[in-house]
């Protein structure tokens, strides 16, 4: 029988021992030789201590042998070293009773290497960016939600949450392949883990966004100069096939506890941070409390604009324009606002946020229309145009020039010579070469083009030879100190001889007083606008004015 007992055990692929209470072998199977490579008299007798080491038995084996010399049957899975490998071992430790009680142990441990390695994979595809091999979105949640805990705990210990926008890989993955922007979306996250800390961590977020957690901050300046390396870093160009390909970024922070104590708080400030690093056009952003006020007004300002224009609470103010003689040959619509509770909103207010949003097309259309419906009415009487504004997005629209069709064949009994448009010096300039394009084509539509704000702009005067626009508005800023200076008279009087010399018409923007108009009227300014003559008033009141015919 006994050596029946001894086939069994010697045939199990499991490792089984007996372990008497001075901690020796007593019985070992074969498989357990084989797999530590020693024969059965190199390990009867011994101590686990000599088999295994002094530390690991004191520190992990001799507590579960104790337990079970006790009368408690033990399992765990412990990781042990046979030869040069690593194993997972589940073990079970059974108390072995004779006559006078437990005299001994038996243990038997199970290999479940495969196992784990199996559990390991699948915690990498649960927990970790099978792209970049970044940790995920949950392991974030997790890994915030201990440090914030930790940081509680530990006096003056803050921890920073930056989230980075990778701006350009939409573009990257149309030009060169989904392939490559995996490759450098993957070295990208290598480059910011090489930016910091071994105890920091680094997390693919969703999309083009990475997440980073700075953990034991003491300052804030500290975070900020780690922003900086990481946006350096971001920054070197890679070189694919000896083109240099650049990822731009944008960089949102916010750090506990003051920005919050959970991490929806901190991910949700983090978020605005970068929302404003890109709108401010910022490298880095750390949260702050007044720019989200700011923001919070300002989306509180577009819902109410979004209803304003369905609400027709939009009007058109003109404000006149008049030649040497004070006779009206024209206006400037604006667009006002009449808000049901705060009454008349500046246009600096509204405008910036429209233009932000798509609602500018939409109001920028309204106005169009509008102004089209008016000149259908006012020019079988008065010989007058009118300007419309156009903001950079409307004149960037690909949908311009069929919107300006559309609003001047709605009102065809007028001559298209009395609309003109309004674009900005710097809106000019910014694609030169498309602006010139598409100025000429409204010239061929009988619509003339006017450059508003000029010489507050990045641009000079020699490119006024090429664009092909027929009127300049030259900026209050050139008018205000006439009156005080030689010196500013003879620097305008230089801009306007240079612009005529052009063959280009001019209106003087922003005359305020009759010491002004006079000066200017002796510089033979043939065209004004501004306070002197009139603010910017209602229809019916530039109607009555256009009767009159001369202001002020």
């Amino acid at each position: 029988m006994i050596n029946t007992f001894e086939y069994i055990v010697n045939t199990s692929k499991d490792y089984i021992s007996l372990i008497n209470k001075e901690y020796r072998y007593i019985v070992v199977n074969d498989a357990y030789c084989t797999t530590l490579g020693l024969k059965r008299e190199q390990i009867l007798n011994k101590t686990v201590a000599e088999l295994w080491g002094e530390n690991k038995f004191a520190n992990l084996i001799k507590p579960h042998f104790d337990k079970c010399f006790s009368g408690e049957e033990v399992h765990c899975i412990e990781k042990f070293r046979f030869g040069d490998m690593d194993r997972y071992m589940h073990v079970v430790y059974y108390p072995y009773i004779e006559e006078h009680g437990i005299t001994h142990v038996l243990v038997f441990s199970h290999d479940i290497s495969k196992v784990k390695e199996i559990e390991e994979r699948l915690i990498d595809f649960e927990f970790k960016d099978l792209k970049t091999g970044l940790y995920n979105r949950k392991s974030l949640e997790i890994v915030l939600d201990i440090e914030l805990d930790k940081s509680k705990r530990q006096n003056n210990n803050h921890i920073a949450l930056m989230l980075i926008n990778l701006e350009n890989f939409n573009k990257i993955n149309k030009i060169y392949g989904y392939d490559i922007g995996d490759i450098l979306l993957e070295n990208t996250g290598i480059r910011i883990k090489n930016s910091l800390r071994n105890s920091d961590y680094v997390f693919r977020f969703e999309g083009d966004e990475i997440v980073v957690i700075l953990s034991t901050i003491t300052k804030d300046t500290h975070v900020l100069e780690v922003a900086r390396k990481i946006y350096n870093s971001i920054s070197i160009p890679y070189n694919y096939k000896e083109q240099d390909i650049i990822i731009n970024s944008h960089i949102g922070i916010s750090i506990s506890p003051n920005d919050g104590k959970t991490k929806e708080e901190l991910l949700r400030k983090a978020i605005f941070a970068v929302s404003e690093a890109k709108r401010l056009d910022d490298k880095y952003l750390i949260f702050d409390e007044n720019l989200h006020k700011q923001a919070i007004d300002r989306l509180e300002i577009e819902k109410d604009l979004q209803k304003a224009f369905q609400e027709e609470q939009l009007e058109l103010y003109f404000q006149p324009i008049v030649n040497m003689k004070c006779k009206i040959v024209g206006a400037e619509a604006l667009i006002r606002w009449n808000h049901p509770v705060k009454g008349l909103v500046p246009p600096m207010d509204f405008i910036p946020i429209a233009q932000e949003s798509n609602l500018i097309i939409s109001i920028g259309k309204w106005a169009l229309f509008e102004v089209c419906k008016k000149l259908e009415k006012w020019t079988k009487e008065f010989d007058i145009y009118i300007s419309v504004n156009l903001t950079p997005r409307e004149f960037e629209n690909p949908n311009l020039l069929e919107i300006i069709e559309n609003a001047t064949k709605n009102h065809h009994s007028f001559d298209t010579k009395h609309l003109k448009l309004e674009i900005t010096e710097t809106e000019s300039m910014k694609n030169y070469k498309d602006s010139c394009e598409k100025i000429k084509i409204l010239k061929n539509m009988g619509i003339d083009v006017l450059v508003d704000d000029f010489g507050i702009g990045h641009s000079s005067l020699s490119y006024l030879k090429h664009l092909p626009v027929a009127t300049i508005k030259i900026d209050k800023a050139f008018v205000d100190n006439i009156t005080e200076s030689d010196s500013e008279i003879e620097f305008l009087t230089g801009i306007i001889d240079i612009i005529k010399s052009r063959e280009k018409d001019i209106i003087i923007e922003g005359v305020a007083t009759k010491e002004q108009y006079e000066i200017l009227k002796k510089l033979d300014c043939n065209k004004m606008q501004g306070y002197y003559f009139s603010r910017p008033v209602r229809e019916p009141i530039f109607e009555e004015m256009l009767k009159k015919g001369v202001l002020p």
